[in-house]
């Protein structure tokens, strides 16, 4: 089971110093990981990032609405712009009406009539519909591109904590290899002191069965880092046959500040792309009621027709012989006000408010969400790095604890159980050491997703 994908070495720091001394050294220590994988293809965050984007599907469907956002802006616009259109009507007679003059009776009209022309239409007033159905267009073309922006911030956001988690198992597999590598060279300490008659059996035996537990416990965290790393690339659409080799470089300037809450609160109002989502949506409902309310008021249009008209028995009219064609050109101006529809008018009014209201209810649930989630991913921000700063506490005193228990036993005042406590406490330490490391990456990352944001440097108050 191959783990060499990425190597973690971690700094030590001295207990003591500011938290934003800390955990810049730290974090970039543990994050920058040097390859060790001879065929696998490097990759960071930021190509792990460019690669879900280029094959998730529901950002790819996200990102075509915006051209059906295009499209609806041009026909809201069309409703405004004269429509010019050909037509063409044949008519045949079956009975041609007569009309009496004087006693004696005339034909009114003939066997076949053939109309052409041009029809030319151009709305005057539809009631303010045109313009208002205009005006949304363009603010669902913003609410379009919001919507991208929010699939957008969710594949980063998940991207991002698939890549720390496969970082995480590898970086678990580094440290049971570290403990396996310990208990055996306890073994091998134990071994040669049996061989001598310092110590007994039962102590050789117990420093065997830690190797053993330890063996299986190593298997089990090297496969969870090919779960993780399989994971991934499904996330990303990259084949899983194919090797990868994670090089993480965290920018972690920012971490170990002191951000102001407030600000970041300002900072999703003004970033959150679901939350201006939500604005456009309220705005577009709000001038849906204009639309509804134009069903009440009165139209005007202006038609023109420009076209021939032949007229004729059946045997001139097939030959269009002995007549001609006759011009004609109209213009006309038509005035239509609604009565009485039924009370579909109000129905629509109706309606139209009250998809308003909701929307701005959303609306407001939304920011006390937002509000909750800024809440939460700042604390979630400042015990990561309080719990980053104990764990380096931890690492320090169980290697010391460790160094001690062994030389107690080498001097024969200590037992097998305290070197193989000691070794335990040493391995949890480090285990939890490389949970905090990556819990403070993903706190940070969890900022950036709640305000909006895809800069680091953007958390800190300007």
């Amino acid at each position: 089971m191959n783990d060499s994908s990425t190597t973690v070495r971690p700094r030590r720091l001295r207990f003591g110093v500011k938290l934003r001394t800390i955990l810049f050294p730290v974090l970039a220590a543990v994050f920058c990981c040097a390859s060790t994988t001879a065929f696998g293809s490097p990759m960071t965050i930021d190509d792990a990032v460019a690669s879900a984007l280029r094959n998730n599907q529901d950002y790819l469907i996200a990102k075509s609405q915006l051209e059906k956002a295009e499209a609806e802006i041009q026909k809201a616009t069309a409703g405004a712009l004269p429509t010019l259109s050909f037509g063409s009507a044949f008519t045949r007679n079956l009975k041609i009406p007569t009309l009496s003059i004087g006693g004696e009776s005339f034909k009114y009209g003939s066997d076949n009539q053939m109309d052409v022309g041009l029809t030319l239409t151009q709305p005057i007033w539809l009631g303010g519909k045109v313009f208002a159905a205009m005006k949304i267009a363009k603010i669902y073309k913003s609410y379009t591109e919001d919507m991208v922006r929010e699939a957008e911030g969710q594949i980063v956001y998940g991207v991002r904590r698939a890549f720390l988690a496969a970082i995480l198992t590898q970086d678990v597999v580094k440290v049971y290899k570290d403990a396996l590598s310990t208990a055996e060279l306890n073994l091998d300490i134990v071994n040669k002191m049996y061989s001598q008659g310092v110590v007994s059996e039962y102590e050789y035996l117990r420093a065997q069965v830690e190797v053993a537990n330890l063996k299986p416990q190593l298997t089990q965290t090297q496969n969870g880092a090919v779960i993780a790393l399989e994971s991934l690339k499904n996330l990303i659409g990259v084949k899983l046959s194919e090797p990868l080799d994670l090089q993480y470089e965290f920018d972690s300037t920012v971490v170990g500040r002191q951000l102001n809450l407030e600000y970041l609160q300002n900072l999703a109002s003004a970033n959150r792309a679901s939350l201006q989502q939500q604005e456009h949506l309220a705005d577009i409902t709000r001038r849906a009621i204009g639309i509804a309310k134009s069903g009440r008021s009165f139209n005007l249009i202006f038609e023109s027709q420009y076209g021939y008209r032949l007229q004729g028995d059946d045997d001139a009219f097939r030959l269009f012989k002995g007549h001609d064609w006759t011009p004609s050109w109209t213009a006309v101006m038509s005035l239509s006000m609604p009565i009485f529809d039924g009370f579909s008018t109000t129905a629509e009014i109706r309606k139209a408010k009250t998809d308003n209201q909701d929307a701005n209810l959303s609306l407001e649930q939304l920011k006390q969400q937002v509000e909750l989630d800024v809440r939460q991913a700042y604390y979630t921000y400042e015990e990561s790095g309080e719990r980053l700063k104990a764990q380096l506490k931890t690492i320090e005193q169980a290697e010391e604890g460790l160094k001690i228990a062994r030389l107690r036993y080498q001097n024969g005042v200590g037992t097998q159980l305290e070197i193989l406590s000691a070794e335990a406490a040493l391995t949890q330490a480090r285990t939890n050491y490389v949970q905090a490391t990556h819990d403070a990456a993903a706190a940070v990352y969890g900022l950036l997703r709640v305000t909006g944001v895809n800069n680091i440097e953007m958390l800190k108050e300007q």
